[in-house]
């Protein structure tokens, strides 16, 4: 069995965890699975997860804030009472319901409003969490769907 690993830890996402080593060959971390390094695949010796340190590794989930209504209004009359992503014409009364989409997604940022746009819920549905290089590049990828 080979041992060319240190470091070994239980890496915490969430709620979710797994387990991680260094490995002296590939000079990386890598997951261990099936007692098997990911990076290059060698074995390593079964261990108790009880046994490791265990490192958080990402935040715990965000609470998203629920935004007033002034501000729905200020950003749906910033964008001219269009969809940021494919410009059909949306209403905070009556028509196509308005979504409030991350551009970022929520996941990796915040609430800021400077974060936000109004969007269909056809366009925010299909956007989800995906992430992308700009607006345009979301909008591009919308009139492809």
């Amino acid at each position: 069995m080979t041992e060319s690993i240190k470091q070994r830890h239980v890496a915490q996402y969430g709620s979710v965890k797994t387990e991680r080593g260094y490995c002296e060959e590939c000079k990386e971390t890598a997951f261990i699975v099936d007692n098997r390094l990911q990076c290059c695949g060698a074995k390593v010796a079964s261990i108790e997860l009880d046994d490791l340190p265990t490192y958080q590794l990402s935040e715990p989930r965000k609470k998203r804030k629920v935004l007033k209504l002034a501000i729905k209004k200020l950003i749906l009359e910033f964008q001219s009472g269009k969809c940021m992503y494919c410009g059909c014409k949306l209403s905070l009364t009556n028509g196509i319901k308005v979504h409030f989409d991350h551009v970022i997604p929520f996941i990796n940022s915040n609430t800021s409003e400077h974060n936000i746009v109004a969007t269909c819920d056809y366009c925010n549905l299909h956007k989800n969490d995906k992430m992308f290089d700009s607006i345009t590049d979301i909008q591009i990828y919308m009139r492809s769907l």
